[in-house]
């Protein structure tokens, strides 16, 4: 009697277990894949329930972009070498050569904007407002507007810059540099934040939140490593250290209240404001090289290339809970991003969505 007690009192508990839970499960279904050297030719979902965002991806030299679907709804080709940074909403890019003189602005259906004598490298805000010009010896970025002119206070500087961002819902930008000096920049040009890592540690990675409330500085120097954290509505600064060492940037991500989610060399770390660790997951060891974080619905995605050879994607949700883990043992680059309920992950020639439920 006493075992049959304790089953129905476990089954009951295990009843319960969804109730409990601190985050609602959820459901990752596969939407489509598409290979970017036949982007054409894609098996299109046949749900009705999809965001109308545009997927945009580059492939060599071509600007592609897919409804939700999958359904490739422009292609735009440029000339051979050609360069280019694309908007994150996939409306506008700027093109350059390696080796060229000029920088031009253009929509993806064709519209050319403006064309300037430049030998600078073009990054472009989400809704391509503002475009951030880095000169080639790093040690300046210029701010231009949409119509090609000198915006707000039209340049930032430092010793060589080591990492540009935008925000994911609005138009402004993070500039780090070498010498430990970080810069936020509205849609309008103006430094909304200046500020210097402590000691004068090197700026290694930078992350603003989805609607530029906090900014996440990921610095260092050979031997200690640290994540300082700024709430831009305040300017107040929180630094803590980190539990290991990465020599070289990495994948981070901070939300719009603050909480920090950053890639060590073999472990996920979801970190509040004040540094107290929420959670650390072990990945396989991950090797030096392009890396991301995204967050959307309630879900983290990681991607990352492994030592071991390939890439991998990890879905986590918001307490650090595995979702899912996607090895890409044939892509050597993967990068990941989210909107609107839809996740992206692109390697050199597929690009793969699943949406979030």
């Amino acid at each position: 009697m006493r075992y049959i007690i304790i089953g129905i009192l476990a089954g009951a508990l295990l009843g319960l277990s969804p109730v409990l839970m601190h985050e609602n499960a959820h459901e990752i279904i596969p939407v489509f894949t598409a290979d970017l050297l036949n982007p054409g030719n894609v098996a299109v979902s046949p749900s009705k329930n999809l965001s109308d965002s545009r997927i945009t991806v580059p492939s060599g030299a071509s600007i592609l972009s897919f409804a939700s679907s999958g359904k490739l709804a422009i292609r735009r080709d440029l000339p051979p070498e050609t360069l280019f940074s694309v908007s994150r909403d996939g409306s506008f890019y700027a093109s350059y050569q390696k080796v060229g003189e000029e920088i031009e602005f253009s929509s993806v259906t064709g519209e050319r904007f403006w064309t300037i004598k430049s030998k600078e490298y073009p990054y472009v805000s989400r809704k391509g407002r503002m475009v951030l010009l880095l000169v080639a010896d790093l040690s300046k970025v210029r701010i231009i507007n949409y119509n090609g002119n000198d915006l707000g206070v039209s340049n930032v500087s430092g010793k060589m810059c080591t990492s540009i961002t935008f925000a994911k819902e609005n138009e402004s930008a993070a500039v780090g540099f070498l010498d430990g000096s970080v810069y936020v920049i509205s849609e309008k040009g103006e430094i909304t934040y200046r500020g210097r890592t402590p000691q004068g540690t090197v700026v290694k990675s930078i992350a603003l939140s989805d609607n530029a409330k906090w900014i996440a500085v990921h610095y260092g120097s050979t031997d200690t490593d640290g994540v300082l954290c700024v709430n831009l509505e305040d300017n107040e600064e929180k630094a803590f250290s980190l539990p290991f060492l990465i020599r070289t940037r990495t994948a981070l991500h901070v939300r719009d209240d603050g909480r920090i989610a950053i890639l060590g060399k073999d472990s996920f770390i979801i970190a509040e404001r004040s540094g107290e660790i929420v959670v650390k997951i072990a990945v396989p060891p991950v090797k030096p090289g392009h890396a991301a974080i995204s967050y959307d619905n309630g879900i983290y995605s990681l991607s990352c290339r492994l030592k071991s050879g390939g890439s991998s994607l990890y879905l986590f949700n918001g307490d650090g809970l595995p979702v899912l883990v996607r090895p890409f043992p044939d892509e050597q680059y993967l990068d990941n991003f989210t909107l609107n309920g839809i996740i992206c992950a692109r390697g050199l020639s597929s690009v793969y969505s699943w949406k979030i439920n």
